[in-house]
């Protein structure tokens, strides 16, 4: 899988397109959308339609354990 293009449509957001193209919002997702896109924070939350973003190639991660303090 490789980087691909999506283009916007009116209303939606940065986090609504990435649960609807990757299926998830894992941690670090949102922030790869962001990060392949310079110029995306300069947008309202609410994108205008017909903005094309890169939507980055994002490999699935190992579980992070977790760790309680108090048992």
């Amino acid at each position: 899988m490789s980087d691909r293009q999506y283009r916007t449509k009116q209303g939606e957001t940065v986090s609504y397109i990435v649960w609807k193209q990757y299926g998830n919002q894992n941690p670090g997702t949102v922030e790869a959308v962001f990060a392949a896109n310079p110029t995306l924070a300069n947008q309202p939350p609410e994108l205008p339609a017909g903005l094309v973003i890169i939507l980055p190639e994002i490999s699935e991660s190992q579980p992070q354990k977790v760790v309680t303090l108090w048992q």
